[in-house]
């Protein structure tokens, strides 16, 4: 909304007398504590504040559902409205680390030891090595430092 002005004369000379009318505001969740980069996001580390409606923006995180688990792209100061382009689903796989390889089919599961060739978050595709091949594989992480191969195709690469 507008402010509003009231012009009025006083002794031949024009008076201005302003007030401002409440504005509509929306709670949105923000960090109680700055964090860093990498830090999970937890339902404690969230406290609301009342923003001017016009001042929320659609790269704005308007629901704390959508920090909740989340991890942290670089540093974040405390009080700040976050962004989406400020999060990210928290790295499980890190590049170059050892990480199980993992094949089930319905009468086995097979495990190796890979070397992951990029990061990757519960979900992502990522490329792998055998470390005792030095095959070539992707893979899907499905927890910290393991991934499931899913080509039955790459069964081979995983087993040499």
């Amino acid at each position: 909304m507008r402010p509003f002005v009231f012009l009025y004369m006083l002794a031949g000379l024009a008076v201005a007398v302003g007030a401002k009318a409440s504005e509509p505001t929306m709670s949105v969740p923000v960090l109680a504590n700055s964090l860093v980069s990498g830090d999970v996001i937890g339902e404690r580390d969230l406290t609301w504040v009342d923003m001017p409606r016009r001042q929320v923006t659609q790269t704005m995180v308007v629901n704390s559902r959508d920090l909740v688990g989340m991890a942290v792209r670089r540093p974040l100061m405390s009080n700040n409205p976050v962004r989406f382009a400020d999060i990210q689903r928290p790295i499980l796989v890190k590049r170059g680390s050892l990480v199980t390889m993992v094949v089930k089919t319905q009468n086995m599961t097979l495990t190796a030891v890979g070397r992951a060739q990029e990061n990757g978050a519960k979900g992502d595709h990522i490329r792998l090595s055998n470390v005792s091949s030095n095959t070539s594989i992707s893979g899907i992480v499905t927890s910290e430092r393991e991934v499931m191969i899913v080509s039955s195709s790459r069964i081979a690469g995983l087993a040499q």
